[in-house]
């Protein structure tokens, strides 16, 4: 399929189902790997390890998220323009490994944290492929080879996993968490660059690199901007908690955001294109904003709002128990976060969905406009944090200012026409309910049980909940945006409701 091929609700659910099954695979794969380096890697090492992650992940999208993004939502991916998105991404590459390897005694000293400085060094290696490595799946998602860029994806984790596994048993610990990076982002770029040889893109004008410096340079900004926020918790419980406090937040948060993470990039990269290609061609409200259809806007968010809360019920109510499965006793504190930073990984995913929407749109001013709440919400929080000294504040902080977000851009859209904020909220509300009955009965059946144990009796106790939401599946938003777009079959009531408004 060429990127000028219009997406039909098939095309779209296939390329979902290909991420999502992407998602799962590579589920898998790191819960096993976080369930070895939970028993071989000390919460004082690990939390060192995620130290200096948070650094190479800021970098990273200063170096190729602009481009990687400007590639995806692109009107036409011409061999020209693969091309120079190409030799963009090489240079800046390289440029990004000169500065991360700078920076590694900076950081050491900053987080006062010696053994930053040779794990940042050998993190660094991977900026000379990864930015290559996402471009090129951008570039075989943009053209609808959704399972060529989910199985370079997923076979270059497997890969990752399996070196770094390799290296700690053989001895390499904690330095062996680091080869993870290199090798993953080498294995994608190796086996996206082999099956986008053999793909067939139009011809058209010529194009230079530093051309497309001016439309990704404001999506890398505004990314870095993001990231650094994101991560803001951690770098302060690293700061003013220690690194043994950082080992056992980034332990709670990883394990949410492994599974979040990958569903909020399914459903970005697969929204992203179809968004592109349903714009309308007449400008938005706004000078140089594109305009979208509210329709199609609303049905973005409410498969987003259904992903974000019933993962959120299923990890919040099991999550407790699953990380203290998988990486044993010592983490308790760890296995505490679990339900709070669940809740701040629901109000992420929607907020970073609602970006993908924004930068469709080409809608600067909402981007900036809502990171600057959250950067507001996100500072104010964590100096109560750090004057608490408390990880569970530090979990509630971040959660609430990642909702303090989401408000801000559903207030904009309102008043932009984008999409109807109280029809979100309604999507929200619904998709909530269920997600809190899952948490909920998963806690109180889990509660005071050994692991294995706590873990069984919480899937036990959801089984209701789910039974009743079936039963009940006319009354959710997402049931009928299935129905409207024929993913589904229409009964009678399910065509009432398919053909009412979206509640």
């Amino acid at each position: 399929m060429s990127s000028t091929t219009p997406r039909t609700s098939g095309t779209v659910l296939a390329g979902l189902f290909w991420n999502y099954g992407g998602a799962a695979g590579s589920l898998a794969v790191q819960l096993l790997y976080t369930a070895y380096t939970g028993r071989t890697v000390t919460p004082h090492s690990f939390g060192t390890y995620a130290t200096a992650v948070t650094v190479t992940q800021v970098l990273g999208y200063f170096a190729n998220a602009g481009i990687h993004t400007h590639v995806l939502r692109c009107d036409l991916l011409t061999r020209q323009l693969s091309a120079a998105a190409l030799r963009a991404s090489w240079l800046s590459g390289l440029l990004l490994f000169l500065v991360a390897e700078a920076s590694a005694p900076v950081a050491a000293r900053l987080w006062h944290m010696p053994e930053v400085a040779p794990m940042l060094a050998v993190l660094a290696l991977q900026f000379l492929v990864q930015p290559a490595a996402l471009t090129t799946v951008a570039a075989l998602r943009r053209t609808g080879r959704a399972r060529a860029a989910v199985l370079a994806e997923v076979g270059g984790q497997i890969g990752a996993s399996a070196v770094a596994a390799a290296l700690l048993a053989t001895g390499w610990n904690p330095m062996g968490l680091t080869a993870a990076g290199p090798a993953g982002s080498t294995l994608t770029v190796l086996a996206a660059g082999a099956a986008l040889a053999r793909s067939v893109l139009p011809g058209g004008p010529p194009r230079r690199a530093r051309d497309l410096v001016r439309p990704a340079g404001f999506l890398a900004m505004t990314g870095l901007w993001q990231s650094s926020v994101t991560t803001a918790p951690l770098w302060a419980a690293g700061r003013f908690l220690g690194p043994t406090a950082a080992g056992h937040y980034s332990r709670a948060s990883l394990l949410l955001g492994i599974p979040l993470t990958h569903l909020a990039q399914g459903l970005s990269r697969t929204a992203a294109p179809a968004l592109a290609d349903a714009g309308h061609d007449t400008p938005g409200p706004a000078r140089g904003v594109r305009s979208l259809r509210s329709s199609a806007v609303e049905d973005v968010v409410c498969a987003a709002s259904a992903t974000a809360f019933v993962v959120f019920g299923v990890a919040a109510g099991l999550g407790p128990a699953v990380l203290m499965l998988l990486l044993g006793p010592g983490w308790e504190e760890a296995a505490r976060l679990v339900p709070l930073l669940a809740l701040d990984a629901v109000w992420g995913l929607l907020y970073a969905v609602c970006c993908t929407v924004d930068q469709v749109r080409d809608a600067g001013r909402s981007l900036v406009t809502a990171q600057a709440s959250l950067t507001a919400a996100m500072a104010a929080g964590l100096g109560c944090a750090a004057l608490a000294g408390s990880l569970p504040v530090l979990a509630a902080v971040a959660a609430a200012a990642s909702a303090t977000g989401h408000a801000v851009q559903l207030v904009g859209w309102q008043r932009a026409g984008v999409a109807r904020a109280a029809v979100l909220l309604r999507m929200h509300l619904a998709h909530a309910v269920l997600g809190g009955g899952l948490c909920a009965v998963g806690l109180l059946a889990s509660h005071g049980r050994a692991p294995l144990a706590g873990l069984l009796c919480g899937i036990v106790a959801m089984l209701p909940v789910v039974v009743g939401a079936v039963l009940l599946r006319a009354r959710l938003p997402v049931h009928a945006l299935a129905v409207r777009r024929g993913l589904l079959p229409a009964g009678r009531r399910a065509r009432t409701t398919a053909d009412a408004p979206v509640p």
